[in-house]
């Protein structure tokens, strides 16, 4: 079903230069994130909760990308550009970008200054 896996694992990787690959651009980066979630959409069906998960991080993934869009459009280096964190637990996902974490996306949870 999915032909492209993605994962952020490999996206930590590339951003490094671990692996002997690395992130030409921003929009190289942008385009994996996408993947991560559109795979995770295709593979399960529409009702899954992690189907409906994926689709409000997709969400929330493009809103945040076009508020970094102006910032990142003119930079050359991606490693100078972009200081970056992944971070998981069972209630939040966010990405952190020059330091300054983006807002909370909370799953199911209620959190003080995040987004349900």
């Amino acid at each position: 079903i999915i032909t492209k896996p993605m994962d952020f694992s490999t996206i930590q990787n590339k951003m490094e230069g671990k692996d002997g690959t690395k992130y030409k651009s921003v929009r190289e980066i942008y385009s994996d994130v996408r993947l991560i979630f559109t795979n995770a959409m295709t593979y399960n069906d529409e009702h899954h909760d992690v189907h409906i998960m994926a689709k409000l991080l997709l969400e929330k993934f493009e809103e945040k990308w076009l508020q970094l869009l102006p910032k990142v459009e003119n930079e050359v280096d991606i490693c100078s550009l972009i200081c970056y964190r992944f971070c998981f637990d069972m209630d939040m996902c966010y990405l952190a970008f020059d330091n300054n974490k983006l807002d909370p996306i909370v799953l199911g949870k209620e959190t003080t200054g995040g987004t349900k």
